[in-house]
């Protein structure tokens, strides 16, 4: 691949990086789920998490909940699953 090719490449990356909208610094609360909700009786509806609306998944694994979503791959600490803590995240460009 050309030099200028990799530097529009690159360049390209950063702006699209740069122009995401910025995350909410802490869940939004919402006083219950929205129409065409489903239920199960070990599940508890508790709030929404706006910062993975787009999640392709996630993972309970030793006390921490792995959630990917299209940006990346996100790492919260659930001892209290009402209010998960963020410890890591790896972005995916």
């Amino acid at each position: 691949m050309p030099v200028l090719r990799k530097l529009v490449v690159a360049a390209t990356g950063l702006a699209l990086a740069l122009s995401a909208a910025p995350v909410p610094a802490s869940p939004i609360e919402i006083s219950g789920p929205g129409p065409g909700h489903f239920t199960s009786d070990n599940v508890q509806w508790v709030s929404v998490n706006p910062r993975h609306t787009g999640s392709s998944g996630g993972r309970l694994h030793e006390g921490f909940f792995y959630v990917t979503d299209p940006r990346g791959v996100y790492i919260y600490d659930v001892a209290n699953p009402a209010s998960p803590v963020l410890k890591g995240s790896l972005t995916v460009f």
